[in-house]
């Protein structure tokens, strides 16, 4: 009889916590981001190495400035120091820096850009599944 009631219980309690579980951060890109007078869309970051706790990537970016409807198009080279927690299997990204970001469409307003990406930096996911940057340092790994 409680083994019963145990079993119920954990059959109703099970799906619940489940569904309150709090998302990963990286379950949908890209990833809008207001800073200040501009929008970003900031797409999955693909690796391109990750060294000891260190790992560099790349993203495409769209940015739109607030009451403009022009898009303009670029790329975002970021590193990060990384924090692998193996169990949960998720990344925790601390000390993320912009270490390039172009957009070649737009010459005269780079560096605007370039400031409002770097300024934005707070409001990106710090913490992704640990698959995804794995799977994108496979396929790195393979092109080279």
């Amino acid at each position: 009889m409680r083994l019963g009631k145990m079993l119920l219980l954990t059959f109703i309690a099970l799906p619940l916590l489940l569904a309150q579980a709090p998302p990963r951060g990286d379950e949908y890109w890209p990833k809008e981001i207001d800073a200040g007078n501009i929008h970003l869309d900031l797409y999955q970051p693909q690796v391109d190495s990750w060294k000891g706790n260190r790992i560099e990537a790349r993203s495409a970016v769209i940015v739109t400035f607030k009451r403009d409807t022009t898009q303009i198009f670029g790329t975002v080279s970021t590193s990060a120091r990384t924090e692998v927690d193996k169990e949960a299997r998720l990344v925790s990204l601390e000390d993320i820096a912009v270490k390039e970001a172009n957009f070649p469409s737009a010459p005269s307003l780079q560096d605007k850009l370039r400031k409002a990406v770097r300024e934005s930096v707070p409001s990106w996911p710090h913490t992704v599944s640990l698959d995804r940057p794995l799977a994108d340092l496979a396929i790195t790994q393979r092109e080279t």
